[in-house]
């Protein structure tokens, strides 16, 4: 894992099959907009190689993403499967940590391995 990094997963079923797209997430890569969180199910989508234009992928939205293992600045803000971003943003802002890279992936019922997708 990257300094500040975090894993995301979601499951759901989608016409009888069971999806669990999983990704570690290296947030020092995710510098979005002030205050606005990445769009992780577009990440952990992308990962799992589910089409966005799918409607699995919308199935895919309509469900939560649970976050754990986070570490580095990210693992004061990651409690019971929740991320708070915009502390995390703060703290990272003020502790002058540097970017990396993105993401690793992994999706059980049709496991995916070996890709990895930037923010």
């Amino acid at each position: 894992m990257s300094p500040n990094s975090i894993r995301g997963r979601a499951s759901f079923s989608f016409k009888g099959e069971v999806y669990e797209p999983e990704a570690v997430i290296d947030l020092d890569a995710c510098l979005g907009e002030q205050d606005a969180a990445p769009d992780f199910h577009r990440l952990l989508g992308r990962a799992a190689g589910i089409d966005p234009d799918s409607y699995l992928y919308e199935v895919f939205e309509s469900h939560p993403i649970t976050f754990s293992d986070a570490a580095g600045a990210a693992a004061p803000h990651c409690v019971d499967g929740g991320f708070d971003w915009k502390h995390f943003e703060q703290d990272r802002a003020t502790s002058g940590t540097g970017r990396s890279r993105a993401v690793s992936p992994g999706r059980s019922s049709a496991r995916v391995t070996g890709r990895r997708t930037r923010c």
